[in-house]
């Protein structure tokens, strides 16, 4: 299957080189493509497939992605149902000093996929509900500024995005915090750190896809050793 290639000279500024979509459609249909730019996906409301390394995902609101440069991936519709999806296409460099400290988390997602020390780097991130507002508003105000172009308009851009950015690795890191109350497992089973990923995340949605993408199997393979596991546990206690 042919991949599509999308190059920044072709699709961004070259002296500001950031864009901001909002789709809103039933029927759009990306083909499977890669792009030299880092891009953040956030879905508004709705749910579509996003196919990503190799796995078809279902997602909705609050769901947010950092597509690295390299990675293959592709948005589309679901049974024509509608949902909107905003997108920040942009290249590195415009934030890759201020994400410096942030060495293992965002600076990661912002390099090539090809030339990260972790390729299997969580790209996905659900937003609590609690918190979804705050990005939404900043993609608002991110949006708002692109498009009324005034003085200074780049920096505040810039400025906002990076507010976006810290925030998505504030929550990277709430996700993947051990609960106090469960010891560490040296020899940790992929279905016990979807358990805890869950512990830390109970007032969430979390999508099946969501589990099985943390646990980097199938879907229909993750829900049977889910529940597998979890039989097992019960048959112990």
């Amino acid at each position: 299957m042919e991949i599509a290639y999308f190059q920044s000279k072709d699709l961004l500024n070259e002296e500001f080189p950031f864009k901001i979509l909002r789709y809103t459609s039933t029927s759009l249909k990306q083909p499977l493509h890669t792009h030299e730019y880092i891009q953040i996906a956030y879905v508004l409301r709705g749910m579509c497939n996003h196919q990503l390394r190799g796995k078809s995902l279902k997602v909705s609101r609050g769901d947010i992605f950092i597509i690295s440069p390299g990675v293959v991936h592709s948005l589309s519709a679901i049974d024509d149902k509608p949902y909107e999806v905003v997108l920040l296409d942009f290249m590195p460099f415009l934030v890759r000093d201020y994400v410096k400290p942030f060495s293992s988390t965002l600076l990661a997602l912002l390099q090539p996929s090809e030339g990260r020390s972790d390729s299997r780097q969580q790209p996905w991130l659900h937003i609590a509900k609690g918190k979804q507002l705050l990005v939404e508003q900043l993609l608002q105000d991110i949006q708002d500024e692109f498009e009324h172009r005034e003085a200074g308009f780049e920096f505040s851009v810039r400025i906002s995005l990076v507010k976006l950015l810290i925030l998505i690795d504030r929550e990277f890191r709430k996700s993947r915090r051990k609960p106090a109350r469960q010891p560490a497992l040296a020899d940790q089973h992929p279905i016990d750190a979807v358990k805890r990923y869950i512990y830390d995340n109970y007032s969430q949605d979390i999508p099946l896809e969501h589990g099985a993408m943390i646990a980097n199997m199938a879907p229909a393979y993750f829900s049977h050793m889910f529940k597998k596991r979890r039989a097992n546990r019960s048959s112990i206690l």
